[in-house]
């Protein structure tokens, strides 16, 4: 079950900025767990979207080339 999803841009190292989705979800025993996806790409804008259950639509949009591409990610927990 998830509680909320998220985006967050890691750039704590110079130069190599990562766009990474999170979730917010509780496992099969009811803990708290913390999942999350770095993407290979580096878009200008990402938007995330409900999928089947346990999966999340990611839409990248990159402006330079007026494109968007969707991929479905599935959160291991």
């Amino acid at each position: 079950m998830f509680a909320g999803i998220y985006t967050n841009l890691d750039n704590t190292v110079k130069g190599d900025e990562k766009t990474i989705v999170g979730a917010i979800a509780l496992d099969r025993d009811g803990q708290v767990v913390n999942p999350k996806i770095i993407l290979a790409t580096k878009p200008d804008d990402v938007f995330v979207y409900p999928g089947k259950p346990g999966y999340v639509a990611v839409a990248e949009y990159f402006k330079k080339e007026k494109k968007v591409t969707l991929t479905l990610h599935k959160f291991d927990f």
